[in-house]
């Protein structure tokens, strides 16, 4: 059964309505306006992200199926229809090739892709050939030729130093005999001081009969048995009685008394000798056959260094057999004699004295003054071979009947022992053997 709608009940609404409590918004227009606006953003958010769904799921999906099927697009081979034929297969696979060629090249430049895996034997061929290339480099390593002493400069630390008239006090003399090193066949003389009271000869004879040499690494005197005396009759020469028979001598023999007469003469001041035995003129000297008299005619030189295990000496030209004559027999000049002491033979036992590097550009003569001009690039050594040079020069020097040398250059610098500002004396004699 259907209520009846009367106006009496509206009446009684609108009454019931008036007596409610009376409801007020307090919010200003602009909150209630920022309310709307988030609500209306809020609601268009949760509608947003359904329209992506699909079309991300797809992405996924098409990412997984290509990380699945590129391994193995990679790895397979190329595989060609059966309706090709071998000619047009081997031209494609020869471009191909080409193809991977230049692209391994520009990968290689770039160094950015990795290259491809290599085979087992591939590897084993890598890695014999890079054995191989160090086995080579390390035989090369080892069988590098050692540097060759004999191509470097010698430092002489002990250099028998000459003996200058500073060396010589008040009531000192110096006397020099000739020693020898027999395996080598260089005759070496030494000098001693001895006092001023002392006879000169009588000193000589002595000291080559006795001094032995060991103390110094060589051996006793070629001379050793031999007498030397004055003559009767004054400015005649010296007397040397051989007490010894000497026809059976070997040549070396021979050329070792020759030669330790001839460095015996030049310290004696003397330029001829008459030989004897058993008190008569002349002797029999193995292949020099029969000697009554032995003369110096000149005494242009050159001076070298000899070394043995012990120290290092000067010896001349002439102890060292060492010629004196350029190609024409001619008696070399004192700056040729200079250039000569810069080179020895091969074979030769001494060494020499001026440096290669040591550039000679003059020679000038005046009186008794030497001039001996080097290049601006010489430069004289600091140790031992610095005096040794000079005193070398000095001697050279000495032979050519000079009493002083003087070193110009600008850069030479200066020697051990010498001031190379002034000119400088010649020496006494080489090798000074201190008691």
């Amino acid at each position: 059964m259907t209520k009846r709608y009367s106006r009496s009940s509206d009446e009684q609404i609108k009454q019931k309505l008036q007596q409610l409590p009376q409801i007020r918004d307090n919010r200003t227009k602009e909150e209630v306006y920022q309310n709307i606006v988030k609500k209306t953003d809020n609601r268009a958010n949760k509608r947003r992200p359904r329209k992506w769904v699909i079309p991300t799921l797809t992405t996924a999906a098409a990412f997984l199926l290509l990380l699945v099927l590129l391994p193995n697009m990679i790895s397979t081979p190329k595989q060609f229809t059966a309706d090709e034929d071998s000619n047009s297969i081997e031209k494609r696979q020869a471009g191909e090739n080409s193809t991977e060629n230049i692209t391994e090249q520009e990968e290689d430049a770039d160094n950015n892709v990795e290259k491809p895996a290599r085979s087992e034997q591939e590897e084993s061929d890598i890695t014999i050939s890079e054995q191989e290339e160090e086995s080579v480099e390390e035989t090369q390593i080892h069988e590098e030729p050692a540097v060759d002493v004999e191509d470097e400069d010698p430092i002489y630390d002990n250099y028998v130093t000459a003996l200058t008239e500073n060396d010589i006090e008040q009531g000192e003399k110096a006397v020099t005999i000739p020693l020898q090193d027999v395996e080598t066949s260089v005759i070496v003389p030494l000098t001693f001081v001895i006092s001023e009271n002392q006879e000169a000869l009588e000193a000589f004879e002595e000291l080559t009969e006795e001094y032995t040499g060991e103390d110094v690494g060589l051996d006793p005197s070629a001379l050793q048995h031999i007498d030397w005396d004055y003559a009767e009759e004054e400015e005649s020469p010296l007397e040397v009685e051989f007490e010894e028979d000497l026809s059976e001598a070997s040549s070396n023999e021979s050329e070792m008394i020759v030669r330790s007469l001839e460095e015996s003469m030049r310290y004696l001041g003397e330029t001829e000798v008459i030989l004897e035995q058993n008190g008569t003129e002349g002797i029999e000297l193995g292949n020099y056959g029969v000697l009554d008299r032995y003369k110096i005619d000149q005494e242009n030189r050159g001076y070298y260094v000899y070394t043995n295990e012990n120290r290092s000496f000067l010896v001349s030209g002439s102890g060292a057999n060492i010629s004196s004559t350029n190609e024409n027999g001619e008696l070399l000049t004192f700056h040729e004699t200079l250039e000569h002491m810069k080179s020895t033979g091969e074979n030769s036992s001494v060494d020499a004295s001026i440096p290669e590097n040591m550039t000679i550009e003059g020679v000038h003569e005046e009186q008794d003054l030497a001039r001996v001009i080097f290049s601006k690039d010489s430069h004289l050594s600091e140790n031992n071979n610095g005096r040794l040079m000079v005193e070398a020069v000095l001697f050279a020097a000495a032979d050519f009947g000079f009493e002083r040398v003087s070193f110009e250059g600008e850069n030479l610098g200066e020697a051990q022992g010498y001031k190379l500002n002034a000119p400088i004396d010649v020496p006494v004699a080489p090798n000074q053997i201190k008691n």
